[in-house]
């Protein structure tokens, strides 16, 4: 009876086990998913960096003459806006897809954003944390879009510095 038991306990474990590790699976860009998001940016004309979050001190209270601060997020605060790029065809020659890279979103603000836009409307967007880029680019690439992105005037050299507290 006991045997039973133990038998049916580690039988009902191996499901669980097995169903979680199905679970757990990443998720992974496909080429199609990156065709398409690569087909979008295809002519953008707009470019805008924005610094993800930054905390600023806004007045809360007068207590007797001094005023009290508190701290405030803000979230995507513009950094650099480029309108009418001219050379948006040599940007869009950078972009390599990376096979397997997982689709992740762990709730962490990032350092930087770009938002793409053609004609006033958005087309995509990359975030940049942790070093790298949310999105499968090959490390090649992101080197790549880092230097085009200074040569046309985004701060992206000074904004990582500033972040790793070099600047």
């Amino acid at each position: 009876m006991i045997v039973v038991r133990i038998a049916i306990l580690f039988t009902l474990l191996l499901v669980v086990t097995q169903a979680q590790d199905e679970e757990t699976k990443p998720e992974v860009y496909s080429a199609a998913e990156w065709s398409e998001w690569r087909d979008d940016l295809s002519g953008f004309d707009e470019i805008v960096m924005t610094l993800a979050i930054k905390t600023i001190q806004v007045p809360t209270k007068m207590v007797g003459t001094e005023i009290q601060f508190q701290d405030q997020w803000v979230l995507d605060s513009l950094l650099h806006q480029e309108e009418a790029v001219a050379n948006a065809g040599d940007f869009i020659k950078l972009l390599e897809f990376q096979p397997n890279v997982e689709k992740s979103s762990h709730g962490c603000y990032g350092l930087y954003n770009l938002y793409f836009y053609k004609k006033g409307v958005r087309v995509g967007h990359l975030h940049f944390a942790h070093g790298r880029y949310w999105f499968p680019l090959t490390e090649k690439c992101q080197q790549e879009v880092n230097k085009w992105l200074e040569k046309n005037g985004f701060p992206i050299n000074e904004t990582i510095k500033n972040d790793r507290g070099n600047g």
